[in-house]
């Protein structure tokens, strides 16, 4: 039986760092001043890691060194539980799903952006149109 061990690290922006990034202004001067160090940047995380009840019963109930029998795979085919087969047909079609409305989502902000982004076009062409009325002596 082969064992190891399994090293996890979650990390997270601390909340002084993140702070001061919100405010736009972020430089090594802001940082200072917000009394930000180096070591303050990252804050560790918890991490708890457990497996489902099914998984681990499955696991206790099968024997590490015996080969593997039909009985086990047995255990493994969808026919012999209906409902379970289709639940996963149901997940299936929302992950479908999900994933248009996904695709919806980013037409749509780039849809966005690309409008707001005419729209600034427009505004700056206006102005200069403005600017260049006005030193013609023309209303604008």
């Amino acid at each position: 039986q082969q064992e190891g061990t399994l090293a996890l690290k979650a990390i997270k922006l601390s909340d002084k760092f993140m702070k001061i990034y919100r405010k736009g202004d972020f430089s090594i001067d802001k940082l200072r001043e917000g009394g930000v160090k180096w070591d303050g940047i990252f804050v560790e995380m918890p991490v708890s890691v457990h497996n489902p009840a099914m998984a681990t019963a499955l696991m206790t109930e099968m024997e590490p060194n015996a080969p593997a029998s039909q009985d086990d795979f047995d255990r493994l085919d969808l026919s012999s539980a209906p409902f379970l087969e289709k639940n996963l047909e149901f997940l299936a079609e929302c992950l479908d799903d999900m994933y248009m409305e996904q695709q919806k989502w980013q037409m749509y902000e780039r849809n966005v952006s690309r409008q707001k982004q005419n729209q600034l076009i427009w505004l700056d062409k206006r102005r200069q149109e403005n600017a260049s009325r006005r030193a013609n002596g023309e209303e604008p």
